[in-house]
């Protein structure tokens, strides 16, 4: 073998534009629906059942000014949606659907989020006069928020974080009462209800409300 040198070759193989995976992205901004700012720190997904059966699920979060941006996703069909920080109130009827294209990005897919609100009154045994004290006071409305808190020594008590609505029904209940409807609560954005009068009632009923 004199005179000759040998050499090991090592062949590296990359896949061609035609065999390589062509993704696409989906981006846009969530922001505050009063104020028109962004909303930071809010989680987006895109969801949806690929034909593989199985859920698949991409995310991003949104930065300083509310803008977000979720890459590598597949051609499909898909759900969009956002996780709501507190303080916001987004329904998962409000999920966008959009279709994904090979290698076709999405821009400008926005969401606006409403504030919640709360309401605030005083608790009172069924006869009007006596209130629930120290005692905690569970809600659900209508549009499935749910709020507890404890009154005070007063049978005060604050509900936060509420979808608002111009009209919702309050289901209230607590430990030892009926539970007990309000019908006709305007729940505003950014705002608290004031004076709601909840009498809870020895027999189920309807409670007696006072936002007046």
């Amino acid at each position: 073998n004199k005179g000759f040198k040998w050499y090991k070759w090592v062949l590296v193989f990359y896949p061609s534009n035609a065999d390589a995976e062509i993704y696409s992205s989906i981006s846009g901004r969530v922001i505050d629906a009063n104020t028109k700012q962004g909303i930071s720190n809010v989680l987006v997904l895109v969801i949806s059942y690929l034909p593989d059966s199985k859920t698949h699920v991409f995310k991003g979060k949104t930065d300083e000014k509310g803008n977000y941006s979720i890459e590598i996703i597949p051609s499909g069909e898909y759900a969009l949606g956002v996780i709501y920080p507190t303080g916001y109130y987004y329904s998962n009827t409000e999920d966008k659907k959009i279709v994904v294209i090979k290698g076709k990005n999405i821009i400008d897919v926005n969401f606006e989020l409403l504030r919640t609100g709360s309401v605030s009154g005083t608790a009172y045994q069924s006869d009007g006069v006596t209130p629930i004290i120290n005692a905690p006071i569970f809600i659900t409305t209508s549009q499935n928020s749910f709020a507890s808190a404890i009154t005070d020594n007063n049978g005060n008590f604050l509900f936060s974080n509420l979808a608002p609505s111009e009209n919702t029904t309050l289901k209230a209940w607590t430990f030892g009462q009926f539970s007990v409807n309000l019908y006709g609560v305007k729940i505003s954005s950014a705002s608290v209800t004031q004076n709601i009068k909840i009498i809870f009632p020895t027999v189920i009923g309807m409670a007696t409300m006072d936002n007046t």
